[in-house]
């Protein structure tokens, strides 16, 4: 069954609503809806981001990484996954944490203009 949502994007990071799609049994609205709390929920994410990264505080970067991973999944953002997994995890090296964050930050901006404008959302 293919939905209106059933898609894949690219732009810095790919994503996929299939996941999405699926559980609003292709409600497009529905869909969309979660869309927009994705893209509220993650500018929040990405401003704490921001914020912890010139704190130096890994814990709570860690913290922030852990509230993001779910509907990264759920949009199978593939890219960016492995990169939240490392700072839930707190895997990463001490000098590894500067370079990551802001590699994330800047995917996550990438992400969040890139499903702005293919859904429309303010």
């Amino acid at each position: 069954m293919k939905y209106e949502f059933d898609k894949k994007y690219t732009a810095g990071s790919s994503y996929s609503t299939t996941r999405i799609a699926a559980f609003t049994s292709g409600d497009d609205s529905s869909t969309r809806m979660i869309l927009q709390s994705f893209v509220a929920s993650t500018k929040q994410n990405l401003a704490n981001l921001k914020l912890y990264h010139d704190r130096e505080n890994h814990r709570m970067l860690s913290n922030v990484a852990h509230k993001m991973l779910p509907l990264f999944k759920s949009l199978e953002v593939n890219e960016l996954i492995p990169i939240l997994e490392l700072m839930e995890e707190k895997k990463l090296a001490p000098e590894e944490w500067n370079s990551k964050t802001l590699e994330l930050i800047q995917k996550v901006e990438q992400l969040i203009a890139t499903i702005r404008k293919d859904y429309d959302i303010e």
